[in-house]
């Protein structure tokens, strides 16, 4: 997670890690900059042809004299001496001499205000040297005496770019004509400014323009990878920006691009390579930050923070060094340190919109203890109830801010009051997300066959296609259409085939505001956000209005808290009595079938303890969750099973940062440390290895307060008993829904001290095992591959289409 990303370098998050190469930021030198269309006043004064720089002088020169022709004698200037203080003025510019190029051609403009060499040359130095409101002083002079010379315009609006006033610059580059020498630079320029008003078909015309003419145009290919990144076309960007790398070594802009598409396509040590040694090469203060970027997500963590330093070193703003160090602290677990990089950002005065929101919902991965866990979240609540009072002017959450409390539902509190906080806040602070489609403003009734679109990042192999691909596909079609709206980047595998495959597939740029467009063109009656609170792209657009029905589900097991959602799905087994009230939606309950409709039940290959090896001897307890969703208060619960049980060796997953396993590892150790060392950590692996694991198990632990809902399926898959406790949130309740519809009642804990005596109770009588797996494997066509669900939460869908029409 970055917290800051106002930069030349990196932008905020993956939903467009090149925010900081837009056009507003062109003047930091980040490659980016409208081309001059000349490589100085040698070049153009030397007598090249054409719409040149000397083209522009001549025709001045000949307005000028024409003008001076109707004058009277003793009016006209001197020309001689003013000539010879030009020729001079222009030596000295050729020579890289500024200070005293300056000095000649004020001096000949003070003798004569209209010399058209002297204006337009001084204008050029003044751009070059970072005056552009002077520049366009002095461009618009030779503008007004009736020149109209291409490279005059286009240099005029390489000027206005440079003052922020895109309008006029647009104005200008569309008036030069095809037949001009820079045409392809202006159609470059063209295509960059509608890209940033996010016009991507327009920008395309103009960057393929400019590529037609001038097919080795380096930064023009840039251009185009990034409006091939924000289409959401990320194998596209990553082609051009290495076409623009060959075609330019020096173009290090691009280099930098092609290593950040890298870390986003998943090539996690292809990126490093790439961005170390653009690095050592460039050795810019933005490529060593994007290096730390990618060291980051490839999960070495110790080496990203060496490269944010070395940023630093190299002139990085501290605000920026600052946000990238708490990022990486709070990535390996580090809250403590963490906190010290936060404090010192609430300490300064001039955090953008953007940083302020991404300060407050900072959250760790794991905390030492309980203490620390409740420390951090009334420091959240502190700091979301700061933003509501005085909310910051957002232009794109998605670029500005580009993050979600998602870690917040893993501390097991009640969310609904700070999850509508949130959404309350953003709102105010950016009204622009507040936005309804066209059709939803005349919708009466929905079309013979509802159009639903379902919306995800993770429709692949991930536990979200896992729970939802049964729905997509088991949808009756007679009753239904159905779209599929994927967010980049798109991870391609066999699941994702078949979710693809199932509906209308789309994959949506990642562009805010251009994937709500997209979105609305399709007008969906019902629009399903099937993990919302995973990932900043479809928490941002389940803010406007784009169907009439908006709901989500368990993909995350919590509320939105955002108003224009209107319904959240789930499971009578499920949600408690009084589960209403912990939703912000109204809550919509499928009364039969499974918990996850037509689920695939997964049985990989058995393998033997030994060949996975794992101890024959020893009684094995397997707690298959992400280290995240162990609460500190939930290891005494696995240190008492291990210390109850002197046959008992407990198995954990390594987490993505070592650092992370290493924190847990140390506070099991405090908790009981001779249990402790009956505990192993199981490497990363594939899900049929997982898997394989599981079921060499003799009982599966689902943890509390937040349980597990995938891996609780996983477990029953594989005929290994569950033990649960339930949690009174829908976050906490997947195992015993579950369970009770297996009639294995017996599986679920009252409390701590009787979780422990039923999983130790479990897993040390042989005979009890084999019945209950028995047991779940008659039972299992209640939980995989079940139909009855599908046609349940059909129903549902078309009451809530009925309850908006009526």
């Amino acid at each position: 997670m970055a917290l800051i990303g106002d930069d030349p370098g990196r932008n905020v998050y993956d939903g467009d890690r090149h925010q900081a190469h837009d056009l507003q930021r062109r003047r930091r030198g980040d490659g980016l900059e409208p081309r001059h269309g000349n490589r100085g006043a040698g070049d153009a004064a030397s007598g090249a042809g054409g719409d040149t720089d000397a083209e522009v002088v001549r025709q001045g020169s000949d307005r000028h004299r024409e003008v001076n022709q109707h004058s009277t004698a003793a009016s006209a200037p001197e020309r001689g001496p003013i000539e010879t203080r030009f020729r001079a003025a222009l030596r000295a510019h050729q020579a890289g001499e500024v200070a005293r190029a300056a000095s000649l051609y004020a001096a000949a403009l003070e003798a004569d205000p209209a010399h058209p060499g002297a204006l337009y040359y001084s204008g050029m130095l003044a751009l070059s040297s970072g005056d552009a409101t002077l520049a366009v002083q002095r461009l618009r002079a030779v503008l007004a005496s009736g020149n109209d010379a291409p490279q005059l315009r286009y240099n005029l609006g390489v000027a206005l770019l440079a003052i922020a006033r895109e309008d006029d610059a647009l104005s200008e580059f569309l008036r030069v004509p095809a037949s001009a020498s820079v045409y392809a630079e202006a159609q470059h320029n063209i295509g960059r400014i509608r890209l940033g008003r996010g016009d991507a078909r327009a920008a395309r015309e103009a960057l393929r323009t400019a590529l037609a003419l001038r097919p080795d145009f380096a930064e023009a290919w840039n251009s185009l990878g990034q409006l091939e990144e924000r289409s959401g076309k990320l194998d596209e960007a990553l082609a051009a920006f290495e076409k623009a790398h060959k075609l330019d070594g020096q173009l290090f802009i691009a280099a930098r691009n092609r290593g950040a598409i890298l870390s986003r396509l998943g090539h996690h040590a292809e990126a490093v390579d790439a961005l170390r040694t653009l690095a050592k090469s460039a050795g810019d203060a933005a490529t060593w930050r994007e290096l730390g970027a990618a060291l980051q997500e490839s999960e070495e963590v110790d080496a990203a923070v060496e490269s944010y330093r070395k940023a630093g070193a190299l002139g990085l703003d501290a605000t920026l060094i600052e946000a990238d160090l708490a990022s990486a602290e709070l990535a390996r677990g580090d809250a403590s340190a963490a906190l010290i990089h936060l404090d010192a950002l609430d300490a300064r005065d001039a955090l953008d919109p953007g940083a302020r929101f991404r300060c407050a919902i900072a959250l760790p991965v794991v905390y030492r203890d309980a203490q620390e866990l409740l420390a951090w979240r009334r420091r959240f609540e502190s700091r979301l109830a700061a933003l509501e009072r005085d909310p910051p002017r957002l232009i794109d959450p998605m670029r500005e801010v580009g993050e979600t409390p998602f870690l917040l539902t893993y501390q097991g509190g009640d969310d609904k009051a700070l999850m509508e906080a949130l959404a309350r806040t953003y709102r105010a602070a950016c009204p622009e997300l507040a936005w309804t489609a066209k059709h939803v403003e005349s919708w009466r009734e929905p079309r013979a066959r509802i159009r639903i679109g379902f919306v995800s990042q993770f429709f692949f192999d991930h536990s979200v296609g896992r729970t939802m691909a049964g729905l997509i596909e088991g949808l009756p079609r007679g009753r239904f259409e159905v779209e599929v709206f994927a967010i980049a980047p798109v991870n391609v595998d066999a699941l994702q085939a078949r979710i693809a495959a199932a509906g209308r597939w789309e994959q949506l740029p990642t562009d805010l505001w251009d994937a709500r467009e997209r979105i609305a063109e399709r007008r969906c009656d019902i629009l399903f956000y099937a993990d919302l609170g995973m990932e900043p792209m479809s928490y941002f657009l389940a803010h406007a209005r784009l169907a009439p029905v908006q709901l989500t589900s368990w993909g995350h097991p919590v509320t939105s808290g955002v108003p224009t959602i209107d319904a959240f799905l789930s499971h009578a087994l499920l949600e408690s009595d009084v589960a209403q009230e912990q939703y912000s939606e109204t809550l919509l309950c499928a009364s039969r079938g499974a918990l996850y409709p037509g689920f695939e039940r997964r049985q990989p290959a058995t393998l033997t303890r030994r060949e996975l090896g794992l101890p024959d001897a020893k009684r094995l307890y397997i707690c298959a969750q992400s280290l995240f969703k162990l609460d500190p208060r939930f290891d005494a619960t696995l240190c008492a099973i291990v210390e109850r049980d002197p046959d008992a060796l407990l198995l954990l997953f390594e987490a993505r940062q070592r650092t992370v396993t290493a924190r847990v590892k140390e506070r099991l150790a405090r908790c009981n440390r001779v249990a402790a060392e009956r505990i192993r950590f199981l490497p990363r692996c594939s899900i049929d290895r997982y898997l394989q694991y599981v079921r060499a198990c003799d009982v599966a632990l689902d943890t509390w307060p937040v349980g597990g809902g995938v891996s609780t399926h996983d477990a029953l898959a594989a005929g290994t008993p569950v033990v649960t406790l339930p949690g009174g949130a829908l976050r906490g309740r997947f195992a015993q829904g579950a369970l009770r519809l297996l009639g294995l009642d017996e599986c679920i804990a009252q409390s701590a001290e009787d979780y422990v005596e039923r999983a130790v109770s479990i897993a040390g009588d042989a005979d009890r095992r084999r019945a209950l797996s028995l047991r779940i494997d008659e039972r299992a066509p209640a939980l995989f591959g079940d139909k009855i669900a599908i046609d349940a939460i059909a129903e549902l869908l078309e009451h809530c289409c009925q309850r908006v029409r009526n």
